[in-house]
Formats: structure tokens, sequence, C-alpha cells
């Protein structure tokens, strides 16, 4: 597959709340997403001088110990060093469907980036991405039926579905010029 990384939230632009509602439409409850979310924002916040930070001195309680950097993510896998994130929220996991199947339940590596930015694509991104944009449950699922039909090409057809204009703002139609490739074996 070939996925725009408009696709996908910037881990390193993305609000509180925006990484909040990420986790929660990927079926994080919510007081632990509140603490990966406290996390990341340490992360990515400037190093003060003074005390170490709560998770600063829980990293360096680990073995190997570590201090978080306290700077942009460079890569989204850095995340897997965040305190509260397991390779299951990152990666994803299978879960069975109501038929007994398996099917894949996407992970953070699915929805976040760290190389694009801009509005999110709408024909694109995972659903958890157009909850963490704002979408409420019943716009993604309408948004995600109609592109299976039909991709958008504007943004005209998401005002009918009741879609908010500062909720459209954080939208667009088409990616960005940085692209992964994906390849699954």
């Amino acid at each position: 597959r070939v996925l725009p990384e408009s696709s996908r939230l910037n881990l390193n632009q993305a609000g509180p709340e925006e990484l909040l509602r990420l986790l929660g439409a990927l079926g994080v409850e919510r007081d632990r997403a509140a603490e990966i979310v406290r996390a990341v924002a340490d992360w990515r916040s400037p190093s003060l001088e003074g005390p170490l930070t709560e998770f600063d001195r829980y990293y360096l309680s680990l073995t190997p110990s570590f201090r978080s950097p306290h700077a942009s993510f460079r890569e989204t896998e850095d995340l897997l060093l965040v305190k509260g994130m397991t390779p299951e929220l990152y990666y994803g996991t299978y879960q069975r469907d109501a038929q007994g199947g398996w099917r894949a339940a996407g992970g953070l590596a699915q929805c976040v980036t760290v190389r694009g930015s801009g509005p999110v694509d709408v024909n694109t991104a995972h659903p958890a991405v157009l909850a963490a944009a704002g979408l409420l449950p019943d716009q993604v699922e309408l948004l995600v039926r109609a592109r299976r039909e039909q991709p958008f090409r504007s943004l005209a057809p998401l005002r009918n579905m009741g879609i908010a204009p500062e909720i459209l703002g954080r939208l667009g139609v088409g990616g960005s010029q940085i692209y992964t490739l994906e390849a699954t074996a």
C-alpha cells in the first residue's frame, strides 16, 4: 500500500485533546490514555532546569535507564519508550469479529507520523485519526462508508454530513508529497 503521511496525525504537532481522542478511538481506557498523553507531552517539552519530571524519574528507574530527550519525536517507534505504551497498543492486535473470525485492530503505528503535517486526508485516514480530528463516531462511520463507494474530490459533501466548520478546517482531500510504502508478507 502507498499511504500519504497526511492520513496520519503528526505526533509532534498534535494537541493533548487530539491525542486523547485518538487513544480513545483505539479503545484505550481514559485514565491510561491521559497518562500516555502526559508522557508524550513531557517527552516533547523542553527540559527545565531543576528537578527531574515524574517521567524522567520513571525512565531512570528502568533497566536500562534513560532520560526523556525533551525534544520532538524523531521516529514514531520512540513511542514504545513512553510510559504506558505497550507493543500491542503501538502495533495493534487481532480481535475476534462477530462471526468468530480474526480481524486486525490497528494501533498507533498506523495513525501517527513525525513527517507529515497539514490537514488529515479524508480518503485514506484511519477511522481513529478521523475521530482524533474531532468527528463523532457516527460521522466517522458515515465518512468511511461513503469513501468506500467513491473517494471524496472535495470537502463539500462533508458539510452535508453535518461536520462542523472548525473540524472541516482540520480535514483535506488528497495527500501530501510524503508517502509511506507498506508491504506485508
